[in-house]
């Protein structure tokens, strides 16, 4: 790519990120979704383990946040349920609130109890292979 040109993906990134996180709002705020649930993604990674990730962000125009729901997710299956919410100012681009990661763990716990046959299953499923 010649220097100073723009990248496809730069060329087209409103309509990228409008259609995976449609959530974006025009002019409403200073971060997009995708910007947001990448701050809230990184804060994860930092404090709970591998399996808690994010879901769609919404942006609260009220209070200049988005919230990002807190999910627990395995391979081959996806989503497995919400376990919290964490917030993610849309000035400063930081977690400026979120649920103790107590209650999000116990909640995670649960839904894996829930659903253990189908989670092992899965990994059986991929260990056969």
């Amino acid at each position: 790519m010649k220097a100073g040109a723009l990248s496809l993906y730069e060329q087209h990134r409103e309509a990228i990120e409008a259609a995976f996180w449609p959530t974006v709002t025009s002019g409403a705020s200073k971060i997009t979704a995708f910007e947001a649930e990448a701050i809230a993604g990184g804060f994860l990674l930092d404090y709970l383990p591998d399996r808690f990730s994010t879901g769609a962000p919404r942006f609260d125009k009220a209070a200049g946040v988005w919230r990002v729901p807190v999910i627990l997710a395995y391979p081959r299956i996806g989503s497995v349920g919400e376990v919290g919410e964490l917030n993610v100012n849309d000035s400063t681009r930081e977690v400026v609130s979120h649920e103790p990661f107590e209650e999000m763990t116990t909640r995670a716990l649960a839904i894996y109890e829930q659903r253990c046959e189908e989670i092992e299953a899965a990994f059986l499923q991929t260990r056969d292979r």
